[in-house]
């Protein structure tokens, strides 16, 4: 059984049906706010509602500050994006070109987000009432546990972690967030550990999908391993860290 297919066939009647509840949604809403608007007004709502129709019969997020393909395709180049890290330094994605790169998105009050970045060693962040999963850890962890712990990792010549933070702890996530989680967990820029948020809002279904586990990008940003999510597309174990070692050792 194909579940690759599968997944993809779900998705996009998810999406379809999706797009029919918002157009309904619309119509209803426009048919009692038109009653009250100027014809100003009315205008710019038919506007705002054309483009929302067009992004969603095009398969695209609702959310314009994603980038035109989202999410992430495998085996294509990673969709570049405005980034502020830890520090306040500003840069894209793209900047990490010629670096292997382990991305994760996050929600701060993820466990699974927490665990990634070390809560088990550091201690909880936040007032959340987590339950820590022991499967659930940092990426330098995965590959200790496979014996890889030969591998520097991370390295800021070779191999990065990046960590978006995506919801904060209200709301949009913040350079406030990503320094205080940097601080807590002890993840330095210098070390290869790089905390970032976007400067657009990225939060969408599509992007919450991707909260927890982590994704593979090679050297020429193309992402090659997919295991982030609920359901990840590809093992951790039997598929991330394997091509992580070859392409470490290429």
């Amino acid at each position: 059984m194909n579940h690759d297919l599968i997944r993809k066939i779900t998705y996009q009647a998810m999406k379809l049906l999706f797009a029919f509840l918002i157009f309904l949604f619309i119509i209803t809403v426009f048919h009692v706010e038109s009653n009250k608007k100027s014809p100003e007004e009315i205008a710019k709502m038919l506007e705002d509602q054309r483009k929302q129709i067009e992004l969603l019969a095009k398969g695209r997020p609702l959310n314009e500050n994603l980038p035109s393909v989202w999410p992430p395709e495998m085996n294509k180049e990673y969709p570049d994006f405005d980034l502020i890290d830890q520090n306040g330094r500003r840069f894209n994605l793209h900047a990490l070109k010629d670096k292997i790169i382990v991305v994760e998105y996050i929600d701060i009050s993820s466990a699974v987000s927490q665990a990634q970045s070390g809560a088990v060693t550091y201690g909880q962040y936040g007032s959340y009432d987590l339950n820590m999963d022991e499967f659930n850890v940092p990426f330098v962890d995965s590959l200790n546990k496979n014996g890889l712990g030969s591998l520097e990792f991370p390295n800021i010549d070779n191999a990065v972690n990046l960590k978006i933070i995506v919801y904060g702890e209200s709301g949009q996530a913040t350079v406030d967030d990503a320094q205080n989680w940097a601080e807590h967990f002890k993840l330095s820029a210098d070390e290869g550990y790089i905390v970032a948020v976007a400067e657009k809002d990225i939060r969408d279904d599509a992007t919450k999908d991707m909260i927890g586990g982590y994704q593979l990008v090679d050297k020429k940003l193309r992402l090659r391993v997919n295991s982030s999510g609920l359901t990840p597309i590809h093992s951790l174990d039997m598929t991330l860290i394997p091509l992580f070692e070859k392409l470490y050792k290429k």
